[in-house]
């Protein structure tokens, strides 16, 4: 019998946009999306199996050994600083940065930014 791929997913959005994805090149995701408190699930016809977990225990079990591979944001891939690297951007869970200053504060001018 031959070991799953063990796929790390980062719970939440990109939980579900991957397993939209995966869906849609045809793998059977019911037992994910109907996973209740069980966080290693199988995707039998892929010969796959999901494990859900905080974006940055993703990466610790990537690192590790105890998934193959992982789907986490590139925030957690800059902050971690290990030895893993991005494969692909999967071109979903991208997030707007809002900041709410006092009106006139020059707040990127201690940043090299230019607005």
């Amino acid at each position: 019998m031959v070991k799953p791929l063990r796929i790390a997913l980062t719970k939440g959005r990109l939980e579900k946009d991957t397993v939209g994805l995966l869906e849609k090149l045809g793998y059977d995701c019911t037992a994910v999306r109907e996973k209740g408190r069980r966080l290693i699930l199988p995707i039998p016809d892929g010969n796959m199996e999901v494990v859900l977990a905080k974006a940055n225990d993703v990466i610790t079990y990537v690192e590790h050994g105890v998934c193959d591979m992982g789907v986490v944001g590139k925030d957690t891939i800059i902050e971690m600083q290990g030895k893993f690297f991005e494969l692909v951007d999967l071109g979903f869970g991208r997030c707007k940065f809002a900041l709410a200053c006092k009106k006139g504060t020059d707040f990127y001018s201690g940043f090299g930014v230019k607005c």
